[in-house]
């Protein structure tokens, strides 16, 4: 089979590419080695910005809960809760919770509506670059070997994808790791600090992370990451630290769930490390999303930069461009994670002091809220965050 453009990975940057490339008129492939609709660990918080990228998908398709309120606590204590937009108007800094599954169907059905032809359960096993394209061939766990060609890949195939083996080798970054649990809830009867419309964001309980519990339909989905420099080893019963974690913070809203009833969930997130080269075999592969290692390390956040890279991978190749899209995801994406780093490297080196003196000021939330929809720049802010940082530390001792 011959196509103008494959994608391998039906995550938001595959998606994301299949739809413009598709849009724009071009024969899509879409290709995902597992049956979908796929469990993604993944908090699932997705701001309200990323929506407004694709016209004709209505949130209401993907979305459990629109998020209006935060909570921020520190080992489960010193509360602060604070609104996500301003009473007198200003960014739309709502967020979206949705379970990846849904969400991630949904976008591979727009895709289809789109014109891309969708693959699932295809487990890509070889890759054939020449100097017309790139041929690759699959296993099907209950089909006939499946093959396809095309002038360009893009591969989003994630953290484990094959698409990082045509990388060079990354510099030294910093790894996320997460875990979560779905938790089943009954609104009806939920505790006030556990509602639909507000997440809760736990600082203290994680050394170098943090916790999460973002509301769903039926469940709330509860887990906790932490962040290391890529050379260092994972610290000692690291599965440990964050399955009691996740069991504190469920504890913390009256939950008392049957532990061996709620399946765990773990996956490395690979966070940004610095600005390479996205582009291989003569600019005939491109990779993106996670697989492009463009996770947000002061957040974790990686579906906005996913979907954005998707889609300039997809505008470099219809344009005929694509030796401009490293460039441009280094220029588009790559300054702003570099500064995102700054700020995270000091955060979670002085984490309370950060949390008294930062997360819980008023203001600090819409602030968030405007980072991860991208419509405020880390460049903008970092320098002024970092000097008041320096500050309270000289002023109050570093903690």
């Amino acid at each position: 089979m011959l196509y103008d453009l494959i994608v391998v990975g039906a995550g938001p940057a595959g998606s994301a590419a299949a739809i413009a490339a598709a849009t724009a008129g071009l024969r899509v492939c879409l290709v995902e080695r597992h049956r979908l609709p796929r469990h993604k660990t993944c908090g699932g918080g997705i701001p309200m910005s990323a929506a407004s990228l694709w016209p004709g998908v209505p949130t209401e398709a993907f979305a459990d809960r629109i998020i209006t309120r935060a909570r921020h606590t520190w080992n489960l204590g010193e509360a602060a809760e604070y609104p996500l937009l301003r009473a007198s108007g200003g960014s739309d800094t709502r967020i979206l919770c949705v379970r990846r599954s849904h969400y991630d169907h949904c976008m591979v059905q727009a895709a289809a509506e789109r014109g891309a032809i969708v693959y699932d359960d295809v487990v890509i096993d070889r890759v054939a670059p020449d100097e017309r394209g790139v041929t690759l061939g699959a296993s099907r766990s209950a089909s006939p070997a499946w093959s396809a060609s095309a002038p360009h890949v893009v591969f989003a195939d994630g953290a484990l994808g094959i698409g990082r083996t045509f990388l060079e080798t990354p510099k030294a970054g910093r790894v996320s790791v997460a875990m979560e649990a779905l938790v089943p809830v009954d609104w009806q009867a939920s505790s006030e600090t556990l509602r639909p419309d507000m997440i809760h964001l736990e600082y203290g309980l994680i050394k170098n992370g943090y916790a999460w519990a973002f509301p769903n339909a039926e469940h709330v989905n509860i887990g906790a990451g932490f962040f290391r420099p890529a050379r260092e080893p994972a610290p000692p019963h690291a599965k440990d630290l964050l399955t009691g974690a996740i069991q504190r913070l469920t504890a913390s809203f009256g939950l008392r769930p049957d532990w061996s009833q709620v399946r765990l969930y773990a996956h490395p997130i690979p966070t940004w490390a610095g600005p390479r080269n996205l582009n291989a075999a003569d600019d005939r592969i491109l990779v993106a999303g996670d697989a492009a290692s463009l996770v947000g390390p002061l957040f974790g956040d990686g579906i906005l930069n996913a979907v954005r890279s998707g889609k300039i991978a997809a505008e470099t190749i219809v344009e005929g461009r694509p030796n401009r899209y490293t460039s441009r995801i280094n220029e588009e994406i790559g300054r702003e994670l570099t500064a995102a780093s700054n700020l995270a490297r000091v955060f979670y080196s002085f984490p309370r002091a950060c949390f008294r003196g930062l997360v819980t000021r008023p203001g600090a939330t819409y602030t968030a809220g405007r980072l991860l929809g991208g419509q405020l720049g880390y460049r903008e802010i970092t320098p002024d965050l970092l000097h008041r940082v320096r500050r309270m530390i000289l002023r109050d001792g570093a903690t």
